[in-house]
């Protein structure tokens, strides 16, 4: 499970489904600090709560918009399922183009760090006067 690589998915503002959202969240469990992962379909599709299709569908999309990269194509070997790799492409060091926002579909807008010129919220005063009191039956 890579921190580094769910918080970045996290901050990302680009994508907007929740259901590519959860998948990638999925994905980026699995995945080391540099994204690659290989989870099968199934434990994703258990993990983001859509069914097994759905995680196909889903893991297309993300493919499509360049959020996640196939590395290599998995299948049965000597006798054994093996799963697809995937790298996730959110990171900005392991895309083309570091230093940009990653996530962009251009991956040419830099980011740049937001600043909030709001005040703090303020505390609010208790509803009731005269402080907690404990009350017996």
């Amino acid at each position: 499970m890579s921190i580094k690589v769910m918080s970045k998915v996290l901050e990302t503002e680009v994508v907007s489904d929740h259901t590519e959202l959860l998948l990638l969240l999925a994905m980026a469990d699995f995945a080391d600090d540099d994204g690659a992962c290989f989870p099968s379909v199934r434990k994703l599709a258990k993990k983001s709560r859509i069914s097994d299709r759905q995680a196909h569908r889903v893991i297309k999309q993300l493919c499509d918009r360049k959020y996640i990269e196939l590395v290599e194509k998995g299948g049965v070997r000597k006798g054994k399922n093996v799963s697809n790799r995937y790298r996730i492409l959110v990171t900005g060091e392991n895309v083309k183009g570091a230093g940009t926002d990653a996530m962009s579909p251009r991956g040419t807008d830099t980011a740049t760090p937001r600043t909030y010129t709001t005040s703090p919220p303020r505390v609010t005063p208790l509803c009731h006067r005269g402080g907690d009191t404990v009350m017996s039956y």
